[in-house]
């Protein structure tokens, strides 16, 4: 072979070893691990909401009040989760309506880790009952059902999980009203409540 030849060859073949090498390591599997210990058992999660808003086709929801429950483990080298309870209180919109009932159903949800260059947990199969009031509200007294995925990265140093645009594009995920895309903004500080109480959740 001449060298003029080989030498684009080669480039070629580095390239593709390349592509290979990220594709595997772009979306693989995670463990919960607590001060860098992998969980070898089961362990429930309290997840408090700082920031909560689901935002469906012309409305805006904001509470207070949501303190999910999950609980964890890991199997065959990756995280698994379920969310158990994912109560939301004390909810406004931006509009005239009023929130008459907000409430998560199919409970549990199946959950589990992955990695994305950075670690997300990705919870799957939600279904959220939504109805509104007001005499001024034009949704009002129709059930609204939001319903799909929704991927949120892990930041091991303040022990919290984020939901956002990009957490939501980087897992491939999405919520959903009918046809209509609803989204998703949240940040939650998690709490570990059994034999790894007070040690911080890590992805």
């Amino acid at each position: 072979m001449r060298l003029g030849r080989s030498i684009p060859m080669l480039a070629a073949t580095i390239a593709v070893g390349l592509s290979a090498t990220v594709g595997a390591t772009a979306s693989s599997a995670a463990v919960w691990e607590f001060g860098g210990k992998e969980l070898k058992t089961v362990e429930t999660v309290k997840d408090t909401a700082e920031t909560f808003i689901l935002t469906v086709p012309g409305a805006k929801i904001t509470c207070t009040h949501v303190v999910p429950a999950m609980t964890i483990s890991n199997s065959a080298g990756s995280g698994k989760a379920e969310i158990t309870a994912f109560p939301m209180f004390e909810c406004t919109t931006n509009t005239s309506c009023t929130v008459e009932e907000i409430e998560a159903q199919g409970l549990p949800w199946p959950a589990h880790l992955t990695t994305v260059v950075e670690d997300y947990l990705v919870i799957e199969k939600i279904k959220i009952h939504l109805l509104f009031g007001g005499a001024l509200c034009a949704l009002a007294e129709v059930p609204i059902e939001i319903k799909g995925s929704a991927g949120g990265i892990i930041n091991n140093v303040n022990h919290t999980i984020t939901f956002e645009k990009k957490t939501f594009a980087a897992t491939k995920t999405s919520l959903k009203v009918g046809s209509s895309a609803a989204e998703l903004t949240a940040l939650f500080h998690t709490e570990a409540l059994g034999v790894h109480k007070g040690e911080g959740l890590e992805g």
